[in-house]
């Protein structure tokens, strides 16, 4: 059993693309489990499933590593302080403790390069109102005018069309998945800025130029986790893709 565990980004999604890109490294990328419909309630479901991975990984194992990306962040950050501070090593890639917070910044940071005043009234409308209809109805008009979107998430072009394929080669987002996910973390665990537990054994990886932590962002994260223990890159929101770097 590896004791290298990676979280990946998003809820509905898999992490097949990181595990094809960091393929030499002895990481074991785990898979967020998907909704079911009889699910009441999404989250708590991927909270406890990721307190179960990491105490049976613990039992396994006398140390044991996590690497959180993005909203892997989030549910590492939901367990227990007690838990937590069994874990040897963790490090944060782009971390989106607070997921509506970092979805907002990206809307924010695409409307700036291409400005429409009724989808900025939009914006500041739902920001006040964290409500699941109001950020669909605002998804749906913002990805008219970034159909692909995901390429917001990227600094440089040539490493989004890597991406961009190995996604079309991977598994399809699972749609119900997603949708709940996003329903339960933009009404439920909206908290701003941040809520961030203690970490004496984490390290902080950032992309200068990431629009989901942009440098208001990055400079809280610094002041919670302190200068030494955050690594800044020339990148977006995937600095392990962008950069390749080595766990």
């Amino acid at each position: 059993m590896k004791n290298q565990l990676f979280l990946h980004m998003g809820p509905g999604g898999n992490p097949e693309v990181d595990k094809n890109w960091l393929k030499d490294q002895n990481i074991d990328f785990l898979q967020i489990p998907y909704a079911l419909e009889s699910d009441e309630d999404y989250m708590p479901v991927l909270i406890e499933w990721c307190r179960q991975e990491i105490q049976a990984r613990l039992k396994a194992a006398d140390n044991i590593e996590v690497i959180a990306h993005s909203f892997g962040a989030f549910l590492l950050n939901e367990q227990s302080q007690i838990l937590l501070d069994q874990i040897s090593k963790i490090t944060f890639i782009s971390p989106t403790f607070n997921f509506f917070r970092s979805l907002t910044q990206l809307f924010n940071f695409g409307l700036t390069h291409s400005p429409d005043s009724k989808l900025e009234a939009k914006l500041a409308h739902l920001k006040k109102n964290p409500q699941s209809d109001l950020f669909w109805d605002f998804f749906g008009e913002f990805i008219k005018i970034y159909p692909d979107y995901m390429r917001l998430y990227f600094y440089r072009e040539d490493i989004y069309e890597k991406f961009k394929k190995s996604s079309e080669e991977s598994s399809e987002l699972h749609e119900l998945s997603l949708i709940k996910g996003v329903n339960e973390l933009v009404e439920g665990y909206n908290f701003f800025p941040f809520q961030v537990k203690k970490y004496s054994q984490a390290q902080l990886i950032l992309g200068e130029y990431d629009p989901l932590i942009p440098k208001e962002d990055q400079t809280l994260l610094t002041t919670f986790f302190g200068h030494e223990q955050v690594r800044l890159f020339k990148c977006g929101h995937f600095p392990h893709l962008e950069m390749n770097l080595t766990f």
